[in-house]
């Protein structure tokens, strides 16, 4: 799984590269690069960055205006999570951008937030702290199956996944499933 792993590094790699998303989002906020990809641990085409800003509404249509200007992406979603709060996810605006990359769709999550959640922070520190060799391979496994079954991201996300093997020491998705079944049965 390692290998398949740094393959789609590389190619996220090249995806800011070649879009310039981090440049343009400097214009706007301070981009942070969060999720799999800051932890490297991506198995999947996408990309997650937050964008802290005191006017995410305002900053997140200037940044979508931006972007369609560039004209480098072939999909544009704007999705308003601040005034229609959705659970598990921030409070505040994304958008989420795809381009192709050769037969793969790519997709570039961009949040526009007042702060940082400090959801996300606490995930980030854990799986700094307790990832290892042996726990990464297990989690880009589970992320491989979870993605052979067709299993959402809304069924099971990374970050299930992350404290299913670094907290709760789950090594199935089934197991993963039960416990998310489990604390929303509480």
């Amino acid at each position: 799984m390692s290998c398949n792993s740094k393959d789609v590094k590389k190619t996220a790699d090249l995806v800011l590269q070649q879009s310039q998303i981090l440049e343009t989002l400097c214009k706007f906020g301070e981009p942070r690069l969060t999720g799999a990809y800051a932890l490297n641990l991506m198995y999947a085409p996408d990309i997650d960055i937050d964008v802290i800003t005191a006017d995410p509404k305002t900053v997140s249509r200037a940044v979508l205006d931006n972007l369609l200007d560039q004209d480098f992406f072939q999909r544009y979603e704007y999705g308003d999570f601040a005034r229609w709060h959705f659970p598990n996810r921030p409070k505040g605006y994304i958008l989420a951008l795809q381009i192709p990359v050769e037969t793969v769709r790519w997709e570039v999550e961009v949040w526009f937030l007042y702060e940082a959640s400090k959801q996300e922070q606490a995930l980030m520190e854990l799986v700094r702290e307790q990832l290892t060799p042996e726990t990464r391979e297990i989690i880009l496994n589970l992320k491989h199956q979870k993605h052979i079954t067709g299993i959402s991201k809304h069924d099971i996300s990374s970050a299930d996944i992350y404290y299913g093997v670094l907290r709760h020491h789950l090594y199935t998705l089934d197991e993963i499933a039960a416990h998310i079944q489990q604390i929303r049965n509480t």
